[in-house]
Order: C-alpha cells, then structure tokens, then sequence
C-alpha cells in the first residue's frame, strides 16, 4: 500500500541519481543542520559548485522526507542551474563569498555591488524555488503548493532585505515564520525589486536592521 511518503522517496531518489550522473559528491547527514564550510554556520542544506569538476550537495535528512524533502529538492534545482550552465547561474558566478561575506558580516561594500548582488541571489532562489516547484507536481508529491510558495516568496525577498538587514538569520529562516507567510500571495511575482509594505515592517521587527550599515 502507497503511503504519502512514497512519491517522496521517488522524487529523492531520482535526484540523488541524477545527482550521481553528473559526479556531485553528496553528503548527507543523519542530523537537524549541516556546517557551512565558509563561515561555520549552521543550515538545513546547501549546494556548492566552486569546485566545478566536482561540485557538492550537503544536506541533513534527520526526520520524515516530509519534512526536510522540499527544502532538500530547492538545492537540486541549483544543480540543474550549474548542470545546465543557466544564464541565472553564469551571472551569479560573476560574485564571490566575499561580496556576500562584505553584506551578511556588515562590512564595507559599495552601495552598487551590494545592490547587484541581492539581485543576482533573488533571481538565482526564485529560479530554483520555481523549478522546485514544477518538480514537485510532475512527482504529485503531497505538499500544500501555495504554503510553499508563501515560504518561497518571503525567503526571496529577504534576500532584497539583506541590504537593510545586513546579517543572516541565526534561527529561523523567514520561508518558516507563518506570520510573514500571511504577508506574501500563494503565487510567484511579477518582481521582487520592491518588499511589500507590510512584509518589510515584518522583517524590521523579526530582522532589525544594523544601525550603521556599511557602505564604500
């Protein structure tokens, strides 16, 4: 008898597969969080293609493929971006940790490459949730599709925020805050140059912005 974990398993399974196809270490981890590499911090999962020949996929599977399964298939979906050599990916490649440490960290970066960072992260996440997303209906896994949109558009535009944040959440992720869902449409938007009203006064007061953020 089928069981609502089923096409799940399928839908990871045909990831790791093609995963494997295309020489990608992946580790993954009988755990809550994973350790970032760069900073030390602590994640549910993330994709790594500095080294081109062979790119990595860390994730943590602790608990039901329920769960962790939709956040695990958004970092197969960047695979498919370096897999494809996207036009969304190749311009993200043309920005490093650095410029992302500079923003994050609250160090001092011009006010123009700040700004076409936030734009290369927000098209390369909204590219990936969007694939995530066709995914999950050519599998028909059980998931509440609009809940996961709401999460995915308040994860995007928090990438937009990160130029008054000027941090990185410590605890929980905006895509999990179902105050912030309330705030955001069940569909995907035209752009996200603009954070909603009530979504930014959201973010000021789960994110309070540093007081002084550094500029060049």
């Amino acid at each position: 008898m089928n069981t609502s974990a089923d096409r799940w398993v399928e839908l990871f399974v045909d990831c790791l597969i093609e995963l494997k196809k295309s020489n990608v270490d992946v580790q993954l981890r009988k755990a809550k969080r994973v350790k970032l590499d760069t900073d030390g911090s602590l994640c549910r999962g993330y994709w790594d293609d500095t080294n081109m020949e062979r790119p990595s996929l860390f994730y943590a599977i602790n608990g039901s493929i329920l769960q962790w399964g939709p956040y695990f298939v958004h970092e197969f979906a960047h695979f498919c971006q370096w897999k494809e050599r996207s036009s969304i990916w190749k311009a993200d490649r043309k920005f490093t940790a650095s410029d992302q440490d500079s923003i994050i960290n609250n160090r001092p970066i011009s006010e123009d490459r700040m700004l076409a960072f936030i734009d290369a992260s927000c098209d390369i996440e909204l590219d990936a949730e969007k694939r995530a997303v066709r995914l999950f209906k050519k599998y028909k896994v059980p998931i509440n599709i609009d809940k996961y949109i709401r999460g995915a558009n308040a994860y995007v535009f928090f990438h937009r925020y990160a130029s008054q944040y000027r941090n990185w959440y410590k605890q929980t992720p905006p895509d999990r805050i179902p105050d912030l869902h309330k705030l955001v449409k069940p569909t995907f938007y035209r752009g996200y140059k603009r954070i909603p009203a009530p979504l930014l006064d959201a973010f000021l007061k789960y994110y309070p912005p540093r007081m002084n953020p550094k500029v060049k």
